[in-house]
């Protein structure tokens, strides 16, 4: 019956869901890829016409007012100078005019007189006066021209000056129109390549999620499997040791309810209650693996009761191997209740923990209480303690999550919180009375199976 059982045991579907979970995620991975390769496919145009060419040189507007009191510098000075020395022309000019109106006006009276006095003389003394007339005359003409000259430049050289400011007016607004011009070339620039890196951004991040869904969901297959795998063992193991032990017709439900199992009524109470908290959702895990767990769990004590008074009557080193076994049993049965993360192992090693301070009391009872006194348990106890905080430190909480571990035992019922003071009666307590309490962990009401 059982043999059959075993056989007609078939593991969940859920194989079958994840590869197709599987194949729709690596579809949707795909769909993206040809997504991003078609959103980055214009890339290389546009780093091509985004590409900064220098048409010409900026000048920067130090460069411009330095210029610009630089020229005023040395064309006002220039200016000024010219502008006195065509002055002082001109004023030398009128002055010599007059002197040759004066020169003229005695030439013509003394002229005149001559005319009166000699005829011959004055026919020389006027061809003389004519002579010298018409020397001063181009001397007089040939100044104007001078004059009008220096006038001429003067006025080239002021509307240079102008021409000047000019220049100067059209290469500031030219330097500013190309100025405003680089800046909203820039800003678009800016906003291209930053909507660019955003998209390629959020590409990037959607295709990190999708791989680690990817992972976690081969991770949780890989555990589902190992699952199934340990549970056929056992169930083959707990059925050939059934087999041997009872007869061949007993069904699976008097397997359960022989009288053995009535040694452990703690040890079934909490299996029930795991189960319950399990399935309420306070805790994840399938009703079909917790019905299963339940079953093989059932097996389990009951065997481990048969081994017990096996080796009840041996000597202690058989003992003791007999309980490491159990305690590796109990590690894996924790990885598996609990796959997510570290919290399986790290329920296993508190099992471990848990019950070497059980082992305490087991010497406490055969070597009496004299010789392990409360002072020699508190350094046991502060020992096991230093060994949790060296093993599981509180910087590293999201490595071991030990703080969750604690409060799913404790929702569970195994364990208990509680504050150990060392006692001040006694010798041994006067040399820990400035010991300050400690806050220590223990099993809760419940009949150890390896005492």
């Amino acid at each position: 019956m059982q043999g059959s059982e075993s056989e007609g045991f078939r593991p969940p579907s859920a194989l079958d869901r994840s590869v197709y979970h599987l194949h729709t995620s690596l579809t949707t991975l795909h769909s993206c890829i040809t997504a991003l390769n078609q959103s980055t496919q214009d890339l290389p145009r546009l780093n091509h016409l985004l590409r900064f060419k220098r048409k010409y040189e900026v000048i920067t507007e130090d460069d411009i007012g330095s210029a610009r009191s630089q020229l005023a510098t040395e064309v006002r000075p220039e200016l000024e100078k010219l502008l006195n020395k065509a002055e002082d022309l001109l004023w030398q000019l009128d002055k010599d005019s007059q002197l040759l109106e004066k020169k003229i006006e005695a030439q013509e009276e003394s002229l005149n007189v001559l005319k009166m006095g000699n005829d011959s003389a004055e026919e020389q003394n006027a061809k003389k006066a004519e002579a010298t007339v018409a020397e001063q005359i181009k001397v007089l003409k040939r100044l104007k021209q001078r004059k009008e000259t220096l006038r001429k430049s003067v006025e080239e050289k002021m509307e240079q000056h102008r021409h000047l400011l000019q220049d100067n007016k059209r290469i500031e607004a030219e330097k500013q129109a190309k100025s405003a011009q680089i800046s909203k070339e820039r800003s678009n620039q800016a906003v291209t390549t930053q909507s660019i890196r955003s998209q390629r951004n959020v590409l990037q991040r959607e295709l990190t999620n999708l791989e680690s869904q990817l992972t976690e969901r081969r991770a949780i297959l890989r555990e589902k499997e190992a699952s199934r795998s340990f549970i056929k063992e056992h169930e083959n193991q707990v059925s050939v040791g059934d087999t041997l032990s009872a007869s061949g017709n007993e069904t699976e439900e008097k397997v359960i309810n022989t009288d053995k199992w009535q040694l452990y009524p703690d040890q079934l109470r909490l299996l029930i209650s795991i189960k319950d908290v399990c399935a309420s959702g306070n805790l994840k895990g399938s009703t079909e693996n917790l019905d299963a767990l339940e079953k093989i769990l059932r097996k389990y004590f009951i065997q481990s009761q048969k081994d017990r008074d096996l080796i009840s009557s041996e000597i202690l080193p058989e003992r003791h191997t007999w309980k490491q076994h159990a305690v590796t049993q109990m590690k894996i049965m924790s990885k598996l209740l609990f796959p997510e993360g570290n919290i399986g192992i790290t329920i296993g090693r508190m099992f471990e923990i848990l019950l070497a301070k059980l082992d305490l009391v087991a010497i406490e009872k055969g070597l009496g209480a004299s010789i392990l006194n409360k002072a020699s348990r508190l350094v046991f106890a502060r020992a096991s303690l230093n060994v949790e905080l060296q093993e599981f430190p509180p910087s590293q909480e999201g490595r071991h999550h030990l703080q969750q571990v604690i409060r799913i035992l404790s929702d569970i019922g195994l364990i208990e919180t509680v504050m150990e003071v060392p006692d001040d009666n006694g010798t041994d307590g006067e040399a820990l009375e400035n010991t300050s309490a400690t806050m220590m962990i223990r099993v809760k009401s419940v009949t150890p199976v390896l005492a």
